[in-house]
């Protein structure tokens, strides 16, 4: 079902901008002029949105799922001594590194299996991708070493001690 409102809220988003205009009001949710139609692992679907505060949610065979609005964090510039305190190799699992570089004054994350991407910094030792929902926050012990990192991904949170 996840996949499913994952599609499905990129449809609505898509929606929204040719013009679906909302319509009518329901307990403060806006219902969508249209029954959405949308194809996930080749069987159909057909659901209301309702656009609330916050999120929309999603009306399908007598069940509710609601998807909170992401908030796009705010970008901050840290010098590069600071982001030089990141840089190194993190271990995910045994045998499972991150690696962290400084290049051209950004901080870059090179996962085992996927292409180099940029970090963006939000606060001093929170960053974040631009090109998924994502966050890594660097730990460090009371010396002001850094000791590691935690990501954090669609609710789940993982820890790497840095090598």
């Amino acid at each position: 079902m996840r996949t499913c409102l994952l599609v499905f809220s990129v449809l609505v988003a898509a929606f929204m901008l040719v013009g679906c205009q909302p319509s009518g009001d329901d307990m403060g949710r806006t219902r969508m002029d249209e029954i959405i139609r949308f194809r996930v692992a080749n069987k159909d679907f057909a659901g209301s949105v309702f656009v609330a505060k916050g999120g929309i949610e999603l009306q399908q065979d007598g069940e509710e799922h609601r998807a909170k609005r992401v908030v796009e964090p705010a970008e901050v510039t840290l010098p590069v001594e600071k982001l030089l305190r990141y840089a190194g190799i993190y271990q995910i699992a045994p045998g499972v590194d991150v690696v962290m570089t400084v290049e051209d004054g950004r901080l870059m994350a090179k996962p085992p299996s996927d292409p180099k991407q940029e970090l963006f910094a939000e606060t001093e030792n929170k960053f974040f991708f631009s090109t998924f929902n994502a966050q890594v926050e660097f730990t460090r012990n009371k010396a002001g070493q850094t000791t590691g990192l935690i990501f954090r991904n669609a609710g789940n949170e993982s820890r790497a001690i840095r090598r």
